[in-house]
């Protein structure tokens, strides 16, 4: 029996493996987050520029993990400006 997607059609095993790797990123980049926020906050740094370096790290570790690991592409200036561009609209 085949899976199939929202629109239908079948989702084979490579596209399964894609998904896991890309939501392995998501927790690798959320606890990042929140161990730098929660360290920086910890040892007395105000929450705002500790959210900003946090998440900043988060973006960035996202970027490298998810072109590297998860799609395995080269690695593009205008991609890795659109990727910045489209996750701080998502704020």
């Amino acid at each position: 029996m085949s899976r199939l997607t929202a629109n239908g059609s079948d989702m084979g095993p490579r596209a399964h493996d894609t998904l896991a790797r890309f939501a392995a990123v998501g927790a690798a980049t959320t606890l990042l987050d929140l161990a730098l926020f929660n360290t920086l906050y910890f040892l007395g740094a105000p929450p705002s520029p500790s959210n900003l370096l946090s998440y900043s790290c988060g973006i960035a570790l996202s970027y490298v993990l998810n072109r590297t690991f998860t799609f395995r592409a080269a690695h593009n200036h205008v991609q890795a400006i659109k990727f910045v561009v489209a996750t701080l609209v998502g704020l």
